[in-house]
């Protein structure tokens, strides 16, 4: 079984709506990189002027963009009417 190529730190900083983590990933040549990330949502999040609410997490790929879409397709349609 591999390591794990990611690991959270404990720190949670707040920007507007929003708390972000940071996240360490290693490369495959060992070398570590960090990145900030949302770990949760604290207010409205908005795509193309709409209100989009994104989960924080999800199984998958698919799941997590599952709301992204449906928003999506559902404001094309109010648009055309």
């Amino acid at each position: 079984m591999s390591e794990k190529s990611f690991s959270f730190d404990d720190l949670d900083v707040f920007t507007t709506g929003a708390l972000l983590q940071p996240l360490k990933v290693v490369n495959r040549d060992g070398s570590e990189v960090w990145f900030w990330v949302v770990s949760e949502f604290i207010d409205d999040t908005f795509r193309d002027g709409q209100v989009y609410n994104p989960p924080e997490t999800a199984k998958s790929k698919k799941e997590l963009l599952k709301a992204l879409h449906s928003s999506t397709s559902s404001s094309a349609i109010s648009i055309i009417s």
